[in-house]
């Protein structure tokens, strides 16, 4: 996808980069969620980090709330045990519940009403569950793998492949679904959906119209994009399975639901997007090193529409035309241990979503990025999207952002994509929160970002433009801080700083209009601090083509005592410590030069002569 620059070259350097959006996707007009807690249902949806709530077969739940009654009600409760058994109260279903009074009352002489529990705005925990006929056999298979070497035995004990494996036994017989949309679509707020291992094609989905003519009315006049009123009426035009949390009057219908894949780790459940993808059984291989992405059948895996308090864990997605988890105007949302395979677009995508988590997970083989939590509510200084524990590896994008505010990515391995971290302030119009700022990238491992994904031969073809071998670029950003990370083998750059004008993020498709246009808002007050360059965890010296690259443009960006192997390397030669006076970045022509051909050349054969981002650069010689 070629983009267009017009007006001077300061105005145009940055435009080269583009990695918030891709050909195909479009996004509605955003709104930014209340970060308020939803308070007319209880347990609230909304306004926190979400937790997860471990399943087990519903009559443990019962037993549970029993002995925490008798425990707490002994001596008199206080707020902290009423709060306790509140929370354990709705985690029981319906009929459990009124179990459970009924026990408080004739057993312990309790009044429901005295511990709360008569509040109408509580809701019940039914269990829905999904399996297919081989389910038992998949986990019997993936019991016996996992524990087939000594690291697997150490992981997972006998007692535990014991338990595991009986309360999947029970959660068969309470299974009443083999797809996971008709699951989810019947579940109410509160309810968790247990996915049993299994290769889950959703035929359901896949057989309603792509695209179909009744739907278009619901989208936006201006953009084209789907609206909510779209995916409320139209749930699997686009997904294969779909989440709505609320109904068109606001009002939760389906907030704090979880889907859990109930075997020992996320393989044994695969939720498969490919057309005509056979499964790959327990035992093959679900992301492979050289094996392209097959063509989806939808767009998105799972997408999570104004669906407060969701969470997404122990499974696979693969194989679809966009977006593997994909959640929109959510306030509490976590995706964690889940692979993302082979999404054209992106792995992880969240839009205008607070209270956001993604970890434990891997994202790989994505034409643009691995993950990708884009246009985060302007919170600061509170945290609103933490990415941490993640594995990002051969994608274009390992992470990416457009205004990806206010997050935390921490402890991250970011390897092998073209580029490894992306944050950047484009498309202010689609993206709300300009500019972008206030994200600590912190403790990640940042290496070997050189993968090829514009050859001949690349088995990945980036769908976005990405300078092959850059540990982790900002384009356009204030106050980010990057600290303690190891950076090395990325044959073109460690870290890089360049800057978008603010022509750039207000319109790319038409003339600058001065002088408002020529103002430079973004890449001022970051901190570079205490990372090791050139140096793996380990104490390997593999040095990047150089360290940190800066445009030299903007004011107070600083860098500070970071190590190298033997020495740190920047291009210019010479960075602003933190305590310099003045420091103020005026631009470096040449460097512009660069950066507007680059904006014209997404093919590796246009601009070679001052353009070389789409070629993966030579390794680096090791430093004396």
């Amino acid at each position: 996808m070629r983009k267009v620059c017009r007006g001077t070259v300061m105005a145009c350097g940055a435009a080269v980069i583009l990695p918030a959006t891709a050909g195909a996707h479009i996004e509605r007009t955003p709104t930014f969620v209340d970060p308020a807690a939803d308070e007319r249902i209880v347990p609230p949806a909304g306004g926190a980090f979400v937790k997860i709530r471990r399943p087990a077969p519903p009559e443990r739940r019962l037993a549970q709330f029993r002995r925490s009654a008798e425990r707490r009600l002994r001596d008199g409760a206080d707020e902290a045990d009423r709060a306790a058994l509140l929370h354990r109260f709705a985690l029981l279903s319906k009929r459990q519940q009124a179990a459970a009074r009924e026990y408080l009352a004739e057993e312990l002489g309790t009044r429901p009403a005295e511990l709360g529990l008569d509040d109408p705005r509580i809701q019940a925990q039914e269990t829905l569950v999904v399996c297919q006929e081989d389910s038992l056999k998949r986990l019997r298979a993936a019991i016996g793998q996992v524990r087939s070497t000594p690291e697997g035995r150490k992981a997972l004990s006998r007692e535990r492949a014991r338990r595991i494996l009986a309360d999947n036994e029970r959660y068969l017989e309470l299974c009443r679904f083999d797809e996971i949309h008709p699951a989810v679509m019947a579940a109410d707020n509160n309810d968790l959906v247990l996915v049993m291992p299994g290769f889950y094609t959703e035929p359901t989905a896949r057989s309603k119209p792509h695209n179909d003519p009744a739907c278009a009315r619901y989208v936006e006049r201006a953009t084209g994009a789907p609206t909510y009123e779209y995916h409320v009426n139209c749930p699997n035009d686009l997904s294969l399975v779909t989440l709505i949390g609320k109904d068109l009057d606001g009002n939760c219908v389906r907030c704090n639901v979880q889907i859990h894949g109930t075997g020992v780790r996320a393989e044994d459940v695969i939720l498969e997007g490919g057309v005509d993808v056979p499964d790959p059984g327990v035992s093959g291989d679900l992301f492979e090193e050289g094996r392209g992405p097959a063509v989806g059948a939808k767009e998105v895996g799972i997408r999570v529409e104004r669906g407060d308090g969701a969470y997404v864990t122990n499974l696979t997605i693969r194989n679809v035309e966009e977006h593997g988890v994909y959640a929109i105007e959510t306030d509490g949302f976590t995706v964690d241990d889940v692979n993302l395979f082979y999404a054209r677009e992106y792995g992880h995508l969240t839009f205008v979503t607070d209270h956001n988590i993604i970890k434990n997970s891997e994202a790989a083989g994505s034409a643009d990025a691995g993950i990708y939590p884009g246009a985060a509510p302007p919170t600061r200084p509170r945290i609103n999207t933490i990415v941490k524990d993640n594995y990002a590896h051969h994608n274009a994008l390992g992470f990416s952002g457009t205004m990806g505010s206010n997050t935390l990515i921490k402890d991250n391995r970011f390897v092998h994509n073209s580029v490894g971290i992306s944050l950047d302030s484009f498309y202010r119009a689609g993206h709300p929160g300009f500019p972008q700022h206030n994200t600590i990238i912190r403790n990640n491992v940042i290496a070997h970002n050189n993968f090829d994904t514009y050859g001949e031969d690349a088995w990945v073809k980036a769908s976005v433009q990405a300078a092959v071998g850059t540990g982790a670029w900002l384009v356009g950003g204030n106050d980010n801080l990057y600290a303690g990370n190891h950076v090395y083998d990325n044959w073109r750059w460690g870290l890089a700083l360049m800057t978008v004008p603010d022509a750039l993020s207000n319109n790319l498709d038409r003339p600058p209009e001065l002088p408002q246009d020529l103002k430079i808002s973004t890449s001022h007050r970051n901190r570079y601090e205490g990372n090791v360059m050139g140096i793996s965890p380990e104490g390997q010296v593999l040095p990047n083509g150089v360290d940190f690259w800066w445009d030299e443009l903007g004011q107070s960006n600083c860098w500070e005592s970071n190590k190298g192997a033997p020495r740190v390397t920047s291009d210019p030669p010479q960075l602003p410590t933190c305590d310099a006076f003045p420091n103020l970045g005026l631009s470096n022509p040449l460097k512009e030069a660069v950066l507007v051909a680059c904006a014209f050349a997404t093919e590796r054969d246009e601009n070679t002569l001052l353009c070389d981002w789409y070629q993966r650069p030579p390794k680096p010689r090791r430093r004396r």
